[in-house]
């Protein structure tokens, strides 16, 4: 009896042991370092997530391409300027030194926010202007100008989506401009355009935050 007694005395002062030997093999599990990386934040206020472009806006942002107009706004339907466009281009490619390039444009001022992407953006052939030595930096970029200067920075950088839509026309075909059709061609085949409603192109459209903010979201991520 006294050995029983003993035994069971022996047994009530190794229990609180064992279990923290288990304990301390076995963490819990808010100790363990989750594999699931961190998501970018939403900061804008006027980006929800319904919104078919909020993947791109934060996206891009997150990438430090595009800002808001303000610290929690986007403005997605509000137009781009063709000098801001040219802009979210350069930083793309890292704002490379363009000290020693000439500005072909006579209505780009020197020591503008927007001079050395526009200088950078002719000497590779991405921007020709409208002719006589103009740019229109304050113009709105057009939905075809804008086809157009992605596939000139796909061609300079090399950085070239596969092909992944065949055999898509937009319903608008006629209304695109000749010297737009092989970059919109191109771009459609690719899926650049792939998130944006409708079966229609509206060309001559100026662009909006965010389409361009789509746009750029599908090319770029294609060949990350």
């Amino acid at each position: 009896m006294r050995s029983k007694i003993k035994n069971k005395a022996l047994g009530i002062l190794l229990a609180p042991v064992m279990v923290l030997a288990l304990l301390t093999a076995f963490p819990a599990a808010s100790a363990v370092t989750p594999i699931t990386p961190e998501m970018p934040v939403n900061p804008f206020s006027d980006v929800f997530g319904s919104d078919w472009f909020i993947d791109a806006v934060i996206y891009v942002f997150d990438k430090d391409l595009m800002v808001g107009v303000s610290d929690d706004l986007f403005e997605p339907g509000e137009d781009l300027s063709r000098a801001m466009t040219v802009t979210i281009l350069y930083r793309h490619a890292g704002e490379p030194d363009v000290s020693d390039l000439g500005n072909p444009f006579d209505d780009v001022a020197e020591n503008t926010w927007y001079t050395d992407a526009v200088k950078w953006a002719y000497a590779n052939e991405i921007v020709m202007g409208y002719g006589g030595g103009v740019f229109g930096a304050n113009d709105h970029v057009t939905k075809e100008q804008l086809a157009v200067l992605i596939y000139r920075t796909q061609q300079s950088s090399g950085e070239i989506p596969m092909d992944i839509l065949m055999d898509y026309e937009h319903s608008d075909w006629n209304d695109i401009s000749d010297w737009a059709k092989s970059a919109v061609t191109k771009l459609t085949m690719q899926g650049v355009f792939r998130d944006i409603p409708g079966s229609a192109f509206d060309p001559q459209a100026p662009a909006t935050r965010a389409e361009v903010a789509s746009m750029l979201h599908r090319y770029l991520s294609a060949v990350e």
